[in-house]
């Protein structure tokens, strides 16, 4: 076979290639992530899913808690999915094994912090 053939399709190979690479490299934290929702039970699965509406899960933690009741200790596990809305605001939802929501807490797009760094700024400036 002629080597500028075989030169040709190394290269033509190594283009295709790479931004796949790239790419993949890029997510690993979404990959992280998707291995915590795939080991969250299929209730809590269907109760976020209720709350997603067109946006995406960001973060999937899991918590192990001790909880006090009537000097009763008792472990639950709590999981607190984040969802990144279209608007720019999120939603974390907290849900416990077996499917009932524990809290949701919606954060608008606007950050309040935000605000408050470019508010810093302007009494820097008027200083």
């Amino acid at each position: 076979m002629n080597i500028k053939a075989v030169l040709f399709f190394l290269a033509i190979v190594l283009v295709f290639s790479a931004p796949l690479y790239a790419d993949s490299r890029g997510h690993k934290d979404r990959d992280r992530d998707n291995d915590e929702w795939r080991k969250m039970p299929h209730k809590v699965q269907q109760t976020v899913a209720g709350h997603v509406a067109g946006g995406r899960v960001f973060e999937v933690k899991t918590e192990n808690m001790v909880l006090m009741d009537n000097n009763k200790k008792t472990s639950a596990t709590l999981y607190l999915v984040g969802i990144k809305k279209p608007d720019g605001g999120e939603t974390w939802v907290i849900a416990d094994k077996d499917g009932k929501v524990i809290d949701v807490d919606h954060v608008d797009g606007a950050s309040g912090l935000e605000e408050d760094i470019d508010n810093e700024r302007k009494e820097r400036r008027r200083r």
